[in-house]
């Protein structure tokens, strides 16, 4: 018997076998995960499969489909599965139980369930709700035209569509929502980038905005890297926790006019270098609409007119920041009393004066003091106490020790991150008393430096 070239070692015990009915027997009582991982490695080998492999092939694949049938086989497992049988469908396609059959528009076609059920949670549970006609099930969809089915179809056996490109950008459109509804994310991902040939400078933004409204998150991502390669001036991306971000390298007119067209889809704004002192960053936020947080890391420079203007956000970056004192740090926490998140990490110049107002933030969560190494034990108790309601504390590179670190164990009851990387003067019995005081602490640290 020929097994594949390149079988991994765990896998040659096989090659002893005599038939390919005993080698799947001995792969069947070495476990589920070994039957799966042999399966997707030996899809990869087209030669195999076709010189004679498909024998023991289909005798997996039906094994695997019985597991998924009988809820034994997770839905992670059988994507894995499905798509490593699209990458050499053709030399599978006669491994494939066509167990069921849809009906769309009047015609009967003929389908492999465990293809489709392992790639849309709709399609899953259509399956799962719909009673067997002599052992086999029917599926209608009423809604679904026939050429869009057809489409539907030879993505799921072969993860592509080969001619959809020729179809009108309307059309594609339609088909990236569809493919939202069901719940195929990765024939989203792929009809959204065929359809990004279709994007223009003209039309980008507008699309944007369209994918921004309807929740089409690909096609979103697509705009975004489409609009970023043109030079606006700005780069504009999704971040899943906050929506759509932009950020300024520099400020230019079309920037302008791009963030005035995006005012009401953007969360979320990064000014880089010296934009932060450009009278035109007051405009920019007066534009934004629901601006939840904004990054001014790095920056070197900041006007007067923004420190006085400055807006209130729920999450703060100023990590880095030359122009940052503690009058200024004072004034931009008046300024912002809701926080949640606030980075100061790499702000050296920082002292008590302005660490002991952190008590204004009362709903700040996460608090970021990294890299600041002119901090003692004495200003890790004063931040222990004007944030006792801290979830997440990230002090890397700081010279805390022992007695500061019992100071947050005791004053910060509701911290459940604390990042101790490299503060290189914690003992490790100060480390062994914080997790005997809160065995439920994410403790991070490095267990060189204790």
């Amino acid at each position: 018997m020929k097994w594949p070239q390149f079988m991994s070692k765990k896998f040659w015990h096989l090659k002893e076998t005599e038939s390919f009915e005993e080698a799947f027997s001995d792969l069947e009582k070495k476990g589920q995960s070994h039957v799966i991982e042999f399966f997707i490695e030996s899809c990869e080998d087209r030669t195999w499969i076709t010189s004679g492999g498909e024998e023991l092939m289909r005798t997996i694949f039906a094994w695997l489909t019985r597991q998924y049938r009988e809820e034994l086989l997770s839905d992670a497992d059988a994507k894995a599965i499905a798509q490593a049988i699209q990458k050499q469908f053709k030399a599978l396609e006669g491994i494939l139980d066509y167990d069921a059959d849809f009906v769309i528009e009047g015609k009967v076609i003929p389908v492999c369930g465990f293809m489709f059920q392992a790639q849309s949670p709709f399609f899953k549970e259509l399956f799962k709700r719909t009673r067997a006609r002599r052992r086999r099930k029917v599926l209608e969809m009423p809604k679904i035209k026939l050429a869009f089915f057809d489409y539907i179809k030879e993505f799921v056996y072969t993860g592509k569509i080969e001619f959809l490109w020729r179809e009108e950008p309307k059309y594609i459109l339609n088909f990236i929502r569809q493919a939202q509804k069901l719940g195929m994310q990765e024939m989203s991902a792929y009809t959204s980038e065929v359809y990004k040939r279709y994007l223009n400078p003209k039309n980008v933004i507008p699309h944007l905005r369209l994918a921004q409204k309807e929740f089409l998150r690909d096609l979103e991502k697509e705009c975004c890297r489409y609009a970023n390669e043109q030079n606006f001036g700005i780069m504009i991306e999704h971040r899943d926790t906050v929506g759509l971000q932009v950020t300024f390298e520099s400020i230019t007119e079309i920037g302008l006019m791009l963030v005035d067209y995006l005012s009401r889809q953007i969360s979320y704004l990064v000014c880089r270098g010296r934009v932060p002192s450009n009278p035109e960053i007051i405009v920019i936020l007066n534009k934004i609409k629901h601006l939840v947080g904004l990054d001014l890391s790095g920056s070197s420079e900041i006007s007067g007119e923004l420190l006085e203007n400055f807006p209130a956000v729920k999450q703060l970056n100023l990590s880095g920041c030359q122009w940052l004192d503690d009058e200024r740090l004072l004034a931009i926490i008046q300024s912002s009393p809701g926080l949640v998140q606030l980075n100061l990490s790499k702000n050296t110049q920082l002292t008590f004066r302005s660490l002991g107002e952190l008590t204004i933030l009362s709903r700040l969560g996460s608090l970021d003091l990294s890299y600041c190494d002119q901090l003692n034990d004495d200003d890790f108790d004063l931040v222990a106490s004007s944030c006792p309601q801290i979830a997440e504390l990230y002090l890397r590179f700081c010279r805390i020790g022992d007695d500061g670190l019992k100071s947050i164990a005791e004053r910060c009851q509701n911290l459940a991150v604390l990042d101790l990387t490299d503060c290189k003067k914690i003992s490790k019995e100060g480390i062994e008393q914080l997790r005997l005081a809160r065995p439920n602490l994410e403790l991070r640290f490095s267990s060189l430096n204790v």
